[in-house]
């Protein structure tokens, strides 16, 4: 799992997830002031997935139809995230044959 966030705070953001002591949850953290694409292009890098084979979860919609372009699974949560609906829409992309999709 990872995070991105288009922050103008992002040694507060990155506080934040200490103090919420999630950060163990996240292979991966692009934390910083700019786009969603690069946020993704440097995650696909450093993870070896294609966009192709990775799943977004995001409130704002601007968000959703940015990654969307780059063909990353982009799910619109304007409500938060729940466990149930990462775990349902994980088991889908699974099933689906995404979920193993790494760059050439």
């Amino acid at each position: 799992m990872a995070i991105a966030s288009r922050t103008e705070q992002p040694a507060w953001a990155r506080e934040l997830v200490g103090l919420l002591a999630i950060n163990h949850r996240f292979a991966f953290a692009e934390i910083y002031p700019s786009s969603k694409l690069k946020h993704f292009a440097s995650l696909s890098a450093a993870s070896g997935l294609n966009h192709e084979g990775m799943i977004f979860f995001d409130d704002e919609m601007r968000n959703i139809n940015e990654v969307s372009t780059l063909g990353v699974t982009s799910i619109h949560v304007p409500n938060g995230m729940t466990a149930d609906l990462f775990h349902t829409t994980l088991r889908a992309f699974e099933n689906s044959g995404h979920a193993s999709r790494h760059q050439d």
